[in-house]
């Protein structure tokens, strides 16, 4: 009798742990749009060495953005990574948006044509992060 319980619950175990492993590979293969979808990212425009900036973004879950937007520009020898500013987001569901914003992270003190990279992670269930990226078409920076 008491061999059939031990029988039993170590099997209930091994059952339950497989469900935990299956569930964890499951989000591990998911693709990031289920949680977000970053269409594009653009400048829209430079004034007084302001980067202003517009991104598109579909969001069909509840979830937590990082991102981390990095401005390179080139001077004459090809692209350099200039800076880059980190921010986090709590965004509810919704459709495509298009978002306006100001790039906060420091600028070069001189004109150049530049692109900003936008990396944006979110972290799903069981600890893992899911990135993805957008980078825009190239655009003139006049401090």
């Amino acid at each position: 009798m008491r061999s059939n319980f031990q029988f039993y619950t170590s099997i209930a175990a091994i059952v339950l742990y497989l469900i935990v492993v299956i569930v964890y590979v499951v989000f591990l293969l998911l693709p990031v749009r289920l949680w977000f979808k970053y269409d594009s990212i653009q400048n829209v425009n430079t004034i007084g060495g302001d980067i202003l900036m517009a991104s598109t973004v579909e969001k069909p879950r509840k979830s937590v953005l990082l991102y981390n937007d990095v401005l390179r520009c080139d001077f004459g020898g090809g692209y350099v990574r200039f800076s880059s500013n980190i921010s986090q987001s709590l965004y509810n569901h919704h459709q495509k948006k298009t978002y306006q914003w100001v790039y906060e992270g420091k600028t070069p003190k001189r004109p150049g044509m530049c692109v900003m990279e936008s990396i944006i992670k979110v972290e799903v269930p069981f600890g893992i992060v899911k990135p993805t990226g957008v980078t825009s078409p190239p655009f003139i920076y006049t401090p």
